[in-house]
């Protein structure tokens, strides 16, 4: 899985001619980790959360 960081620290290589602006790139990945770091953060909460419901549920079928 791609990590907030690995978008960070993401690096291209300009071209000479006809490339992208650098500026509007970085724009653009700041924008993109932002929004990945909070979808990030909130999957790894949610995943840990199910595996703790999954544990109470476990406990109280085999009470």
């Amino acid at each position: 899985m791609i990590t907030p960081l690995d978008i960070e620290n993401k690096k291209f290589s300009k071209q000479m001619m006809n490339g992208y602006s650098v500026e509007e790139v970085d724009d653009f990945l700041d924008d993109l980790t932002e929004d990945y770091s909070k979808n990030y953060k909130e999957a790894t909460e949610l995943k840990a959360k199910v595996e703790e419901l999954t544990r109470k549920f476990t406990t109280l079928q085999s009470n």
